[in-house]
C-alpha cells in the first residue's frame, strides 16, 4: 500500500473517531512538501505522481480528486467520495491506541501527564522529545502500536496535537 492511501486511510480512521462515521464525502488538505514525502517523488514528477496514486485507488478510495489550493498555492485538497469513505468503514478499524488517544485528549481541561498515561499503558518504551517547554513530540519504539509520531502541544485552547509520519517529522522538526 501506499504511504499516501495508508496515511488517507488513517486520517479517515482519525475522523471517524472525532466526529463518528457520517455518509459523507470527506477532504483532506495536505501541503506539498508532505505529498511529495508520501507518493514518493520530486516536485518536477508531481503531477504524473498524483494521476498514477488517484488511478491505483479508484478500486478502494474511489475517483478521489487532487487539486492544489487556487488560494493557497502549495496546500492541496484530496476530496474523498462517499465510496472511498464507505469503504474504509468496512474494511478498517482504528488502533486501539488512537481510539483511547482521542477519547483522552477530547476530554476539558486535559494534561499532558494524562496523555502520557494513555501511551504509557500501551507500553513502557516511548520516546519523548520535548521541543519546546510546552510542546512534545511523543511516539512508541515499536511502530507495531502505531506509527506516528504525536506533537502535543500545551496553549490557551488546552491541548493540541498534530500526528505526523516520521519522514514528516523529520522534515518539519529538524
Amino acid at each position: 500500500m501506499s504511504d499516501l492511501k495508508e496515511n488517507i486511510i488513517d486520517n479517515i480512521l482519525e475522523s471517524f473517531l472525532k466526529l463518528g462515521y457520517a455518509d459523507t464525502s470527506i477532504d483532506l488538505y495536505y501541503p506539498v512538501s508532505s505529498l511529495l514525502i508520501l507518493l514518493n517523488c520530486d516536485k518536477e514528477n508531481l503531477d504524473k505522481a498524483i494521476n498514477d496514486f488517484r488511478h491505483e485507488v479508484v478500486n478502494s478510495l474511489g475517483y478521489i480528486n487532487i487539486k492544489e489550493l487556487s488560494y493557497e498555492k502549495g496546500r492541496y485538497k484530496i476530496e474523498i467520495p462517499v465510496s472511498g469513505v464507505e469503504w474504509v468503514n468496512k474494511n478498517y478499524k482504528p488502533t486501539s491506541f488512537l481510539e483511547s488517544f482521542i477519547n483522552e485528549i477530547q476530554k476539558p481541561d486535559q494534561t499532558i501527564d494524562k496523555i502520557l498515561d494513555v501511551f504509557y499503558s500501551f507500553s513502557k518504551d516511548i520516546i519523548i522529545n520535548e521541543l519546546k517547554s510546552d510542546m512534545l513530540a511523543i511516539s512508541f519504539k515499536d511502530k507495531k502500536i502505531d506509527k506516528y509520531i504525536y506533537l502535543i502541544e500545551q496553549n490557551e485552547f488546552g491541548l493540541q496535537y498534530h500526528r505526523f509520519s516520521e519522514k514528516e517529522y523529520l522534515r518539519i522538526c529538524t
